[in-house]
């Protein structure tokens, strides 16, 4: 439940309903402009050591090529990648 900060409870937004006119958020918010701050959130981290990388695998993996992931010291998850395994399929 989200607060309405008078002490009552919104459930509406938990329901996917409206109280308003306004469009759901992902009708108002360009997808193109997200994935390119994901892109580039995963490109600044090319470069890095391979350790700082680590907490970031699930991101590489999803973003960078496998010559990217083989350049950048990641070659688990390079051979992973040419082997088109997918920890989630959509």
């Amino acid at each position: 439940m989200i607060s309405s900060g008078t002490g009552e409870h919104n459930t509406s937004a938990c329901h996917g309903e409206n109280s308003s006119s306004t469009p759901p958020i992902a009708t108002r918010k360009s997808l193109g402009k997200v994935r390119a701050a994901v892109t580039k959130r995963a490109d600044n981290l090319k470069g890095l050591d391979p350790r700082e990388q680590d907490a970031f695998w699930p991101l590489i993996y999803q973003i960078w090529s496998e010559a990217d992931l083989r350049g950048n010291g990641q070659d688990l998850l390079a051979d992973l990648k040419k082997a088109n395994f997918a920890f989630v399929r959509f």
